[in-house]
């Protein structure tokens, strides 16, 4: 079984076992030391709504071999702002992710851990870090606590310093199923955008404050293809800055 339980000091999740080498971020090209990708593109800055599909390949030089076809996918409701990820700073002009924008971020990011309501030894065959959200569980976005952009188990907490937080166990399944996507991770800089994931989108498929949704199959199909040691990374761009980057970057 490969699921883990990761905390920073006793209390959140810490993902330095998982970094990778040095060599291995890449500035020219953040995803050359990939062996899975995930692509999310809109029609434009402003689009809520786009396509997802997700690729892999055996060896770092080979091409991407997909492994769907696109699906529709929902994003934040004011679309694209760039990220703070493995891309570096902005690659153009447009405005940057801040909390509270409703908008989700562009450019490239690792995959953290998969996150839901199942117990682990539900989810024995997942190959990447699995949280079990409890009703006690909670992301951050309070840019004045010092556990801003981090998901907790709050029961491990002594010195709950923050005002607001997500919860991570919803009344609904939104949040049956999830994926941390690390915007603003490494550092977390106060007001650059917290608790950014993959998850289940509602019934009318809205757009969000900043998540990526989708159905519910789409996401578990992701989720038991995820691979940690494949070191998995999602790109998402609108089409005109995935166009200019695309050579670059050798992407699918």
């Amino acid at each position: 079984m490969k699921y883990f339980f990761l905390y920073l000091s006793v209390a959140f999740f810490s993902f330095s076992k998982f970094l990778f080498p040095q060599e291995l971020n890449d500035i020219k090209n953040p995803i050359a030391n990939s062996l899975q990708l995930i692509i999310i593109i809109t029609e434009d800055w402003e689009a809520n709504k786009g396509y997802l599909q997700y690729f892999e390949r055996n060896k770092y030089d080979d091409n991407w071999n997909s492994k769907t076809q696109p699906f529709e996918i929902a994003i934040g409701k004011n679309g694209l702002a760039w990220g703070y990820g493995l891309h570096g700073n902005q690659l153009s002009n447009y405005k940057t992710k801040k909390e509270g924008d409703g908008k989700s971020p562009a450019g490239v990011f690792n995959l953290g851990f998969v996150f839901g309501y199942n117990k682990p030894e539900e989810v024995k065959t997942l190959k990447m870090p699995y949280f079990y959200s409890h009703s006690k569980c909670f992301c951050i976005d309070d840019v004045n606590s010092e556990f801003y952009n981090l998901v907790i188990d709050s029961t491990l907490i002594t010195n709950a310093d923050w005002k607001s937080r997500e919860k991570m166990k919803l009344k609904n399944d939104l949040y049956k199923w999830g994926i941390t996507i690390e915007n603003n991770s490494t550092p977390r800089i106060k007001g650059n955008g917290s608790c950014i994931f993959f998850h289940i989108w509602d019934e009318k498929e809205k757009p969000t404050a900043g998540c990526t949704v989708m159905s519910e199959s789409k996401l578990v199909e992701i989720i038991y293809w995820l691979d940690k040691t494949k070191n998995p990374i999602v790109v998402q761009l609108p089409q005109n800055e995935y166009d200019k980057l695309k050579t670059v970057w050798k992407l699918p």
